[in-house]
């Protein structure tokens, strides 16, 4: 019942949101929810814009919602090295840190929920169960590449 009344309170948008079940979004409590909601603002990349530069100032937490984006570090000889990708329900930014190791730029169109970063600080804060969701999938993405580490280092003695 308590589930029903917060979903009726929230946007449209927010209820329709495809990522909403993937997403950090999905451990909300009711109040962070409509928070959220209040605070976010959507946007959209097209293919080859840059959300975030490496080395800049870290500005804004990203929620994907739908399209991928592409995180890479420049290699001293000029080289991208691309270290992974986002999709829907994945969190981009640097949340607690202020700048950004890393280049975040969208593969092709990709929409995204954005709040500035001193907002989202300020709202895990004030919300305990946000930070606690973001640690776990912060636990879960080192977990799945160690496993995958372990899974492509060679086998001595075989």
């Amino acid at each position: 019942m308590q589930l029903a009344a917060a979903q009726s309170t929230l946007s449209s948008r927010c209820m329709g949101c495809a990522a909403r079940s993937r997403s950090l979004c999905s451990n909300f409590s009711p109040e962070a929810a409509r928070e959220f909601d209040r605070l976010a603002r959507p946007i959209t990349l097209a293919r080859g814009e840059t959300l975030v530069w490496e080395d800049d100032d870290t500005l804004l937490v990203g929620f994907v919602v739908s399209g991928v984006l592409k995180l890479t570090a420049s290699l001293a000889d000029g080289r991208e090295q691309i270290l992974g990708l986002a999709g829907m329900g994945d969190v981009v930014g640097r949340p607690f840190g202020t700048r950004s190791s890393y280049s975040v730029t969208a593969l092709g169109q990709t929409r995204l929920c954005v709040l500035g970063r001193p907002a989202f600080e300020q709202f895990a804060a004030t919300h305990p169960e946000v930070e606690h969701a973001l640690l776990l999938r912060a636990l879960d993405e080192l977990e799945q590449g160690a496993s995958m580490d372990a899974v492509a280092r060679p086998q001595v003695g075989r």
